[in-house]
């Protein structure tokens, strides 16, 4: 032990050579700490991004389940996106990309970075796949109501025409606009030009 008259330069070396002949020995329980800590920090890391992936997919799963309804509706009529006919499915496409933005900025509330960049990454492969589902199925209804609505006015203008027997100008207008109509009518169906011919 230390006297207390013993010399302040005796504890010194008494210090310094604890710490000299145990130095080795001290740097290798540090070298532990900082592989426990290394060790600590790494399984911390693959914890949160295990944690990161598994919130990535549970909002991805959120997504594609309300999709399916926003899309197809929940079995009434009344209800999903490609249940609208005509004139009712103008617009999809953009109603779509509006829905798919909004619900993603939702579901990717309140994740980590790596959890949003993840579900985000997934989340654009369905929003892509969706929306060219979408653009299909409106340019089908864009088609469809065209022609039903020119089907229509080819008929009134038939119509016109029959019951204008007594004026000239109103009977050729009739006609003209009913042709053009019938015109437009082959070549929605598919029709070439040289079969249009009237």
């Amino acid at each position: 032990g230390l006297e207390l008259g013993m010399p302040l330069q005796h504890g010194a070396r008494s210090l310094l050579a604890f710490g000299g002949a145990n130095a080795e020995g001290y740097n290798s329980l540090a070298r532990g700490f900082d592989d426990v800590a290394r060790l600590g920090t790494s399984v911390a890391v693959r914890l949160q991004n295990q944690e990161d992936g598994t919130r990535a997919l549970d909002a991805y799963n959120k997504l594609n389940e309300e999709a399916g309804l926003f899309l197809n509706g929940d079995g009434s009529p009344d209800t999903g996106l490609y249940n609208r006919q005509g004139e009712a499915a103008v617009g999809s496409v953009h109603e779509t990309k509006n829905w798919f933005d909004d619900k993603i900025r939702e579901l990717s509330s309140g994740m980590t970075d790596n959890a949003a960049a993840m579900f985000q990454e997934r989340a654009d492969r369905l929003r892509i796949a969706e929306q060219g589902r979408v653009t299909d199925f409106e340019a089908w209804q864009r088609r469809e109501w065209e022609f039903n609505t020119l089907k229509a006015s080819a008929q009134l203008e038939q119509r016109a025409y029959l019951d204008n027997v007594t004026d000239p100008r109103l009977r050729e207008e009739s006609l003209a606009r009913g042709i053009e109509n019938v015109q437009r009518l082959a070549q929605l169906s598919g029709k070439p030009p040289e079969e249009i011919q009237l």
